[in-house]
């Protein structure tokens, strides 16, 4: 259906790259939020959706490699691939320093 592959990103890096390439980015928000809503059961239509609204800016490739691995994970309970689609479309980036401590700071009493 859309066979230009990539081995770069995810599906959720994909749809922003076409909601940035389209004058609606409202409407590919709305298909992708539908999407990562979707039970494993109900995903086929979204993802044939999104899939080709992707067809349609002929410069995207899909990682179907990751695609398929994130549809073998789709039912993890903690939503996982879900949430790093999610991050790739809206951008959010995990902070380097992920640790709650403070580095620890030496004092000299002079």
């Amino acid at each position: 259906f859309h066979p230009v592959n990539t081995d770069k990103g995810n599906f959720g890096d994909h749809m922003a790259q076409a909601a940035r390439l389209r004058q609606d980015n409202e409407a590919a928000e709305r298909r992708f939020t539908a999407l990562l809503n979707a039970r494993l059961s109900d995903l086929a239509g979204p993802l044939r959706q999104a899939v080709a609204m992707l067809k349609q800016q002929e410069e995207i490739s899909v990682n179907w490699t990751a695609l398929f691995s994130g549809l073998l994970h789709w039912n993890n309970p903690e939503k996982t691939v879900q949430r790093i689609w999610a991050n790739g479309f809206w951008g959010f980036e995990r902070p380097e320093n992920t640790d709650a401590k403070a580095p620890a700071v030496e004092t000299t009493n002079s």
